[in-house]
């Protein structure tokens, strides 16, 4: 446990917070996914310029690395009311690494795709960009870009922490996370459901922000907790993807580093409970939207059928197969299914201009 401690901190970059505590433990299902997937993220990530250790922890949250992720009520079919670009019927459109909607990952594809081959990206319709929704490649590009936008915003705001940047942007969306941001600068013990209604002059949006405190109880209790606490368990809620981050860092680093530990990793017997925030930040940004009641939304009319990706002219590299950072060791194999992963919630990203 020392061991792993150390290279956390040996290893961490840019604006994250530095761990006084080792990895969590990850289950073996997680893992596995992890190691087909972490070629994509650091390549991503590298062509980025996003450190990809956050980049690991983004992924994991969101999707636990599955690419063909989405949030699809088991339990409840009746939940599921929206036809994804597969035809699958889930609770969201959102889907892949990232788990962007339809509508950011159009606006993601449109703004970067070109950069990544996609000839013609800047005036892609919906339809038309989710015929990329399959590729791993640029599902992991298109995270990466969005990942270092929201680096950058939380900066730019005064966030001194990159993992809980990322959370806020990614999950609040852009309005939401600039005013968490925004009010701790100012006011560091503002409570939280101050710092949302900064500008809510309608009862709508006073509603909303009453909506977005009750279905994220485990991040702002009852409103009255301060910005300040709120933005540092959104770091630690990232940091439980920080075995991960170790590895991707590691990878980069490559295997001639003497100083690249291995990382022994127990699996846990169940997965980590996260609650990730609700919103439905609709004034500046796609928002994120979570298990605790069913979204309002309307299936399309009609099932239409996938169409195959185009190829894509400069495919991304990704680092050699030889190349390896730290280990993470599985001392306990278990089983996992859709009901425990991360993914049981509806995730869009929300952009901003």
């Amino acid at each position: 446990a020392t061991g792993a401690a150390k290279t956390v901190s040996q290893w961490w970059s840019g604006g994250s917070k530095r761990s006084s505590t080792p990895p969590a433990p990850v289950k073996a299902s997680d893992l596995k996914r992890w190691q087909s997937a972490k070629g994509d993220l650091i390549s991503a990530a590298e062509r980025a310029g996003v450190d990809p250790g956050v980049m690991a922890k983004i992924a994991y949250f969101e999707s636990g690395f599955d690419a063909s992720a989405a949030p699809i009520d088991r339990n409840n079919s009746s939940r599921n009311r929206v036809r994804q670009h597969d035809g699958r019927m889930a609770m969201s459109s959102a889907h892949g690494y990232g788990q962007f909607i339809d509508s950011t990952w159009q606006t993601m594809i449109q703004r970067y795709g070109e950069k990544y081959g996609i000839e013609g990206a800047s005036t892609m319709s919906e339809r038309q960009a989710n015929r990329y929704r399959n590729n791993r490649e640029i599902q992991a590009a298109m995270l990466a870009e969005f990942t270092r936008e929201n680096i950058t915003h939380g900066r730019r705001f005064g966030g001194m922490d990159d993992d809980a940047n990322v959370y806020a942007f990614h999950n609040l969306g852009y309005g939401d996370a600039k005013k968490i941001l925004t009010g701790m600068r100012s006011d560091p013990s503002m409570s939280v459901r101050e710092a949302l209604l900064q500008g809510a002059s309608s009862r709508k949006e006073r509603s909303r922000v009453e909506a977005v405190i009750r279905g994220n109880s485990s991040l702002y209790g009852d409103g009255s907790r301060s910005v300040s606490d709120a933005y540092r368990t959104m770091g630690e809620v990232m940091r439980r993807g920080e075995a991960f981050a170790i590895d991707a860092r590691g990878e980069r680093k490559g295997a001639s580093d003497p100083t690249m530990p291995s990382v022994a990793v127990k699996v846990a017997e169940t997965a980590p409970t996260i609650s990730p925030p609700v919103t439905a930040d609709k004034t500046t940004s796609e928002a994120t939207v979570r298990i605790p009641s069913p979204p309002k939304v309307i299936a399309p009319a009609e099932a239409r059928e996938p169409e195959a990706a185009p190829a894509v002219s400069a495919p991304m590299t990704r680092p050699s197969e030889s190349q390896s950072g730290a280990k993470i060791s599985i001392i306990q194999e278990v089983g996992q299914d859709v009901s425990d992963r991360r993914i049981a919630h509806i995730v869009t990203g929300g952009l901003s201009d």
